[in-house]
């Protein structure tokens, strides 16, 4: 399995700290309930279509991993289950007189616009009709002319498979005649393996990326060394591919020199999914939201601080002023005298 392929890992091994559910049972059975338990969870995922791939941490061998692919198909019909819009491939007419400024072809208008590509860190993916996926009409969505792998974005690849894992239910029981309200709390799914302690931890997987080091190992799942004498060159293009969505948003959001650029918020939003790129949106308006207090605030910093000084060196001058007509007419007495 590649690495690039691998949708989520699912983690097990020697627990020091006890589950919520094993509070009284032996420490032996409790490994072995653990043990049935993951078990039947890794049928019900075989079962739903995903692929897996059981291997030892190589660098704790108590430790273990479960490495979960998803297949297209998988992950289209349950993006229809989830009723997720995706853009059309069609793109509206656009209104010339609309996006024509007042001073289009001026050399302001240019100007403006070279700005604009300055600062722009993000493509322009412009308008786009939006319609709840369906399968069977995949070449209707844009993006369907490419390879299928490519068509969902990491983000989103990650949150289907989540739903997937916490949609499964391994219970031994038939619990078909209960409230179908109540069933989705009580399937004992990823969400209740991570409660009981069948499984340690799960996450989603970053692909690899120039930014990483392979000079030991090809990523932290992999047992093998790279051999000394390949070439950078070599050991990225074999496992990066051909696109880094990381080294992008390095480039163009992470970086010191692109402090002055907007956020590349769709490529945030195609790797770490909505609710990320959500955030770091807020965020942005809510820094842009403060510009003109933070202005005021200045200005009225800066007049407060030349009134200050002016009003000390006026209070000074009055002191030298005082003082020096004191001394004179001292000097004046003793002349007089």
């Amino acid at each position: 399995m590649a690495v690039h392929d691998i949708d989520y890992v699912l983690v097990y091994g020697d627990d020091d700290q006890p589950s919520l559910m094993s509070m009284c049972t032996t420490q032996a059975s409790n490994d072995e309930i653990h043990k049935m338990d993951r078990e039947r969870f890794n049928d019900a995922m075989r079962e739903a279509g995903l692929q897996l791939e059981e291997m030892v941490n190589p660098r704790n061998e108590k430790e273990n991993f479960i490495l979960i692919t998803a297949p297209f198909s998988v992950l289209a019909k349950q993006a229809e289950k989830m009723q997720i819009e995706f853009p059309l491939d069609y793109e509206p007419p656009k209104d010339d007189e609309t996006l024509r400024g007042c001073c289009s072809g001026d050399q302001l208008s240019r100007l403006w616009s070279n700005i604009g590509r300055k600062i722009r860190s993000d493509e322009e993916r412009g308008d786009f009709i939006a319609r709840k996926f369906i399968y069977d009409d995949y070449e209707m969505y844009r993006g369907s002319d490419g390879e299928k792998k490519d068509f969902f974005r990491p983000g989103l690849r990650s949150l289907l498979v989540h739903n997937i894992l916490i949609g499964l239910d391994v219970r031994r029981a038939n619990h078909d005649a209960e409230d179908p309200s109540q069933q989705q709390h009580q399937k004992h799914g990823l969400l209740y393996m991570r409660m009981v302690g069948v499984y340690t931890a799960d996450f989603p997987l970053h692909g690899p990326s120039m930014l990483d080091d392979y000079s030991q190992f090809t990523c932290c799942c992999c047992r093998q060394r790279k051999p000394e004498e390949d070439t950078q060159s070599t050991r990225t293009t074999s496992l990066i591919g051909e696109t880094d969505d990381r080294k992008e948003l390095y480039d163009k959001w992470a970086r010191c020199r692109a402090w002055f650029k907007f956020q590349p918020l769709w490529r945030v939003r195609d790797y770490f999914g909505e609710e990320i790129a959500l955030y770091f949106a807020w965020c942005g308006h809510l820094i842009s939201s403060l510009w003109i207090p933070a202005l005021v605030g200045f200005a009225s910093f800066a007049y407060g601080l030349d009134l200050s000084i002016r009003h000390e060196v006026e209070e000074n001058r009055n002191n030298t002023r005082a003082s020096y007509g004191k001394n004179e007419s001292h000097i004046k007495y003793i002349l007089s005298t």
